[in-house]
């Protein structure tokens, strides 16, 4: 989705005037091939929104929480249009509708509610939540921002998702423009968004609060980014400088520290496998099995223009079995967490996140990486075939899988 083809500013010769890349595509690892879909934005939204805020719900559809077609509306990607329903009425701040002015997060997806999704945007005096397991989903003001005036926008800033939950605001501007207007305006403090979650329960019960944080050193804004670490710190990165059009873009590093990452005697995960199976357990080993009350997975960041579109907070289900054990349920289908490489977290009855997350992978079940780990080596003979979505192997290969993990694994 998205990008920018015009390209005559580099090259006069070119003749694609758009500003946004209306086409989407959509590619299939199986067959290596790509499929040109219908142009899904005209007008004002075609020349301008080459940046657009999109986030996979469990379902496998696609939640557009910028403005195409003036409102907000979900995609179907194998179909290649967007539904009939819902169609939502947008923020009525400006800030969210089009472009990298304000950022959108996908907040924790819990397995208590069967994966429900809702979406926060940040960047205008008023930050916003909706829920999109409603029916008639709309767009709600979050609690008041935690400022002793009125609050700032933050044009430009970013969002990051912590092991906790809550979400870091950084960055940002209280003036867009050109640079300098930006450089002048940059809002230093930070903000946390704590959304509301009984995590006894495993459901959001409230409306979420905020709270601001220390100040940050260096000033942010366009071209900023900000990424979760394995330790639990938030790495702070980029930013054009104070000058258009010169090469003085921001290149000072700086790495914030939630409240939690001081805390002594964080937990410490002390083994668990690499490889995650949708729908199959896997057991953490953990000296603080007994005190750990919450486990999630945390999807690897890729962050431009003021959004991270790979960012994702999957709670996992997990009971103890042991001093030492935990035995925890991966997420079910792709829908909910897409294959890849994710950090895991356990956070305790103190609410302190284990110092250091291992990154494990997570995939559908095959023949060759069940084989990989019962620990068999040499060549396969059968196709690395996938489970279908159902999680119901079917064929010699899924036979194959069966007996290779009753022989393996149990």
């Amino acid at each position: 989705m998205g990008g920018h083809p015009d390209l005559r500013e580099e090259f006069p010769s070119a003749t694609d005037p758009r500003h946004n890349n209306n086409v989407p595509e959509r590619y299939s690892t199986r067959t290596n091939q790509w499929t040109l879909l219908t142009e899904h934005t005209t007008g004002y939204d075609r020349i301008r929104d080459e940046y657009q805020r999109l986030h996979m719900l469990p379902d496998g559809t696609v939640y557009f929480s910028t403005v195409v077609k003036d409102a907000n509306r979900v995609y179907e990607p194998y179909a290649g249009q967007f539904l009939s329903s819902p169609v939502i009425a947008p923020p009525s701040e400006s800030v969210y509708h089009h472009g990298s002015r304000g950022t959108s997060v996908l907040l924790p997806l819990l397995p208590g509610e069967d994966y429900r999704p809702r979406v926060l945007v940040a960047g205008a005096p008023k930050a916003r939540v909706i829920d999109l397991g409603e029916k008639e989903p709309f767009w709600r003001a979050t609690a008041r921002r935690d400022w002793s005036g009125e609050p700032p926008y933050r044009y430009h800033c970013t969002g990051t998702l912590l092991p906790t939950g809550e979400v870091l605001i950084s960055g940002g501007t209280e003036t867009d423009g050109d640079d300098a207007t930006r450089q002048a305006g940059v809002v230093l403090p930070g903000e946390l968004y704590d959304p509301g979650i009984d995590w006894v329960a495993d459901t959001y019960d409230k409306s979420g609060a905020w709270t601001t944080t220390p100040p940050a050193s260096v000033g942010r804004h366009y071209h900023a980014t900000a990424l979760l670490m394995p330790d639990g710190l938030v790495w702070t990165a980029g930013s054009n400088g104070p000058s258009p059009y010169t090469k003085d873009e921001e290149t000072r590093v700086e790495i914030y520290w939630p409240p939690y990452a001081g805390r002594p005697n964080r937990p410490t995960i002390d083994a668990v496998s690499w490889r995650i199976v949708y729908g199959r357990t896997f057991d953490i080993v953990t000296q603080q099995a007994r005190r750990i009350r919450r486990v999630a997975l945390l999807r690897n960041g890729s962050a431009t223009h003021g959004f991270d579109f790979d960012q994702r907070y999957v709670g996992v289900s997990f009971e103890l079995v042991g001093d030492d054990r935990l035995r925890c349920w991966a997420p079910p289908w792709p829908g909910v967490a897409p294959a890849g490489h994710y950090m895991l977290w356990i956070v305790d009855d103190q609410q302190r996140p284990c110092a250091r997350a291992p990154f494990v992978h997570l995939s559908a079940a095959s023949v060759r990486t069940t084989a990989a780990a019962c620990g068999k080596t040499g060549t396969l003979s059968l196709r690395d075939d996938l489970f279908p979505m159902s999680g119901k192997p079917s064929g010699s290969v899924g036979r194959m899988i069966f007996r290779l993990q009753r022989k393996c694994l149990t």
